[in-house]
């Protein structure tokens, strides 16, 4: 019985010439895929001589050869992947893509011009479908995928690739490897004919979980520009899942709304955000304590439905209502206000929430019917009381700002209604600095509305000047010296946009650290920070290894073999829109190099 095993695999070594031998080639290696299921030890001795089998060229007679052998041509490809479908040894599953990935396919059949669509049709279906019987080693087929998805999406799709290399796409041994190869193959599945099928495939709750954990995994890697590409693939699949009607994951809320409107739940729930008349006597506090109750029950549910409804929102008169409820939340002893579970403080609270909501939409016509109600010098009045150390009070301080911010940025006149207290409140709460960035209370989302609230400053002659008078720029420049680098960009943009007014390039030149740097100190010390985390490449003297890309980068270096899509933009102009060295180099330039110079002396 083993010499009789042995004598098969043997009978492969001789020469192979001619064409017309592929047939019983693949004779021999289906007589072999018998043998490997009933003696698996015999697969590794096998592969060796395929192996050796596929170095040597096919080579055809006549010319009528393209013809003649196109399907025997065909069906050896066919054999050597059912032979990869029956054994249990990865070794075979090598040799086969060893004869078709690493472009033996062309050597192969380089004069010979049989079909090569049936050929890699056939390729991939079989190579889809190998996945299943190695899963573990999704690394290795993601990798061959790679190289053949952009030839023919209809195949692979046929078989089910989208699910299976998303399915897949979590594995591997280097962390991201597998992932980014597993994404450029979607995406070009996702950018070909057969859009609809690979959404499809990707609509069962497995695939979405994959691309949880996969998005998971992005967070947690470095903000390069790749990283953050690969981030936006994720984004992108998920999105299109989300927007397919078809999928079983994505609740269609247009019944809801339908229903919603007949039972005029919009009217209910604003009804209750009314405000009470008058404090009622003892004997019906208890009723009154249910009625506040249900009104930050209405104000969370607002929050929700409200921006889904803005139609039935606006038609409610939403606006007026809430602000009529936060007018009622600002009167009475201050004091009541410093406490989280003072009922005012939650409705407050709930009801900017709600603002925040709507406002965040962009919508022009909640944004100008706020307005005209006189919602910027409310919400303006509602931030002297943030002076109390509560989570509960930074996030409604807050949402505030940003509800400002979405306000004012893009509107001249809402500036000149932002005015002067305006300024006063961002200047205050810049005042505090970034030393509670960390602490847990909500001081980080403070920080970065606050620095995102003097949009509502920049482009309003009066109140930009009465800004840099109160030392704004200086304010800008002691954050930036002392916040965290995921906060450095939004200062930096906003010196940019300060930089249009004259009064500002004396300030920041004027400026100087506790230790006495400057700001053009400052900048450059964050340009070597940046450098050093993007790991630019330099020599042991600090110049520039390649004059000719002086920004190139270790990661642009490491990623220069890898394959992106055609109208995807490339990792050095990626990393130049994400880095903050282009924005330095920017301010430098409108400080004036002269002044920089006379600076740094």
């Amino acid at each position: 019985g083993g010499a009789q095993g042995l004598s098969v695999p043997r009978g492969l070594t001789g020469y192979v010439q001619h064409l017309r031998e592929l047939a019983d080639i693949a004779q021999i290696i289906d007589i072999c895929a018998e043998k490997v299921i009933e003696r698996p030890k015999y697969a590794s001795f096998l592969c060796e001589r395929l192996c050796f089998l596929l170095r040597i060229p096919f080579l055809k007679e006549k010319v009528s050869d393209d013809l003649i052998y196109a399907q025997d041509a065909i069906n050896f490809l066919s054999c050597l992947g059912s032979y990869a479908a029956v054994s249990t040894d990865l070794h075979v599953f090598l040799v086969f893509t060893h004869f078709l990935v690493m472009r033996e396919i062309n050597r192969h059949f380089s004069t010979f011009k049989i079909n090569q669509k049936a050929i890699k049709d056939h390729f991939l279906v079989l190579l889809t479908q190998m996945l299943k019987l190695w899963p573990e080693d999704a690394r290795l087929f993601i990798s061959f995928s790679d190289r053949f998805a952009d030839l023919n999406c209809r195949s692979m799709l046929d078989a089910g690739a989208a699910q299976i290399v998303c399915l897949h796409m979590n594995g591997g041994d280097l962390p991201g490897r597998v992932l980014s190869s597993s994404s450029e193959i979607l995406w070009t599945l996702l950018d070909s004919s057969g859009r609809d099928d690979a959404v499809a495939q990707l609509c069962s709750l497995d695939c979405v979980v994959s691309l949880k954990e996969a998005f998971s995994s992005v967070l947690a890697l470095t903000s390069q520009g790749f990283d953050l590409q690969l981030r936006n693939y994720l984004l992108v699949f998920t999105s299109l899942i989300a927007e397919n009607p078809n999928c079983p994951l994505v609740s269609e809320f247009s019944v809801f709304h339908q229903l919603f409107r007949e039972e005029l739940v919009m009217v209910s729930l604003l009804r209750f955000v009314n405000p009470p008349e008058k404090q009622p006597p003892s004997p019906q506090r208890a009723i009154l304590s249910q009625q506040e109750e249900l009104q930050l029950q209405a104000l969370e549910t607002l929050v929700s439905i409200a921006p889904v409804m803005l139609q039935d929102y606006m038609s409610c008169q939403g606006n007026t209502q809430l602000l009529l409820l936060l007018d009622w939340c600002s009167l009475g002893p201050l004091i009541m206000l410093y406490f989280i579970y003072n009922m005012k403080n939650q409705q407050m609270q709930r009801c900017i929430r709600v603002l925040r909501a709507v406002t965040s939409l962009g919508e022009q016509s909640v944004n100008q019917d706020l307005s005209d109600q006189g919602a910027i010098h409310q919400l303006l009045g509602n931030t002297r009381f943030s002076r109390t150390k509560m989570a509960a009070v930074n996030e409604m301080m807050s949402n505030i700002q940003l509800i400002l911010s979405a306000l004012c940025e893009t509107d001249l006149h809402r500036k000149e209604l932002f005015g002067s207290e305006g300024v006063e409140m961002v200047v205050h709460f810049l005042k505090k600095g970034a030393k509670n960035f960390y602490s847990g209370l909500g001081y980080n989302k403070l920080l970065i509305s606050t620095i995102d609230c003097v949009s509502c400053i920049i482009g309003c002659c009066i109140t930009e000047n009465e800004f840099l008078w109160k030392d704004g720029a200086g304010l800008l420049m002691d954050l930036l010296r002392s916040s965290p680098r995921c906060v450095h960009s939004i200062i930096l943009s906003i010196l940019l946009d300060l930089c249009n007014n004259p009064n500002t390039r004396p300030l920041v030149l004027g400026w100087r650290d506790a230790d006495g740097l400057t700001a053009p100190g400052v900048l450059l010390q964050l340009w070597r920070e940046e450098e050093e985390e993007l790991g630019v490449l330099r020599d042991k003297n600090g110049g520039i290894v390649d004059p000719e890309k002086p920004l190139l980068t270790r990661f642009q270096d490491e990623i220069c073999n890898l394959t992106f899509p055609a109208n995807a933009p490339s990792a050095a102009v990626l990393e130049t829109m994400e880095s903050l060295r282009g924005k330095i180099y920017l301010l430098l330039s409108n400080l004036g190099e002269r002044e920089t110079s006379k600076t740094e002396k």
